[in-house]
């Protein structure tokens, strides 16, 4: 038994706290948390540059931004339709019932046609179901069966 209890020691003396963290320890996370901050301190630095520009040099900064002013009222000038002048009085167009374009002449000259008789004809008393569910399987205990 003196031999197994040696054997123990050894194994329980291999396995410090140390031993078992070396896998953790060595693993890249610390390289990879210093890259991602460095990475958004470049992008986060790459957006802000007028920003930055206008911290820097608060005069140059408004001079430039003047300067972009400047250019985007002589292209929205340029961009602006020439006023037209007033044109001449002209007749108004009759109404549409006179012409025969409205609705109901549309509808009036098509009469006959089966679409025209299958939208405007009243359904029959026999059509109209006595019951708002009137059996199309979509009450509640048709949709949800008891268990």
């Amino acid at each position: 038994m003196a031999k197994k209890s040696k054997s123990l020691e050894r194994e329980e003396s291999s396995t410090t706290p140390d031993s078992l963290m070396t896998g953790f320890s060595q693993s890249r996370f610390g390289p990879c948390i210093v890259l991602a901050v460095a990475l958004h301190i470049a992008i986060i630095g790459a957006t802000s540059l007028r920003y930055l520009h206008g911290l820097i040099d608060p005069e140059a900064a408004a001079q430039a931004k003047a300067e972009a002013e400047a250019q985007a009222k002589a292209k929205a000038e340029a961009a602006a339709p020439a006023p037209v002048a007033p044109a001449a009085k002209t007749e108004a167009a009759p109404p549409a019932a006179k012409t025969g374009n409205s609705t109901e002449a549309q509808l009036e000259a098509h009469k006959d046609a089966p679409v025209v008789q299958r939208i405007t004809e009243a359904a029959k008393k026999s059509e109209i179901p006595s019951e708002p569910d009137g059996g199309l399987g979509l009450d509640l205990e048709s949709t949800n069966p008891k268990r």
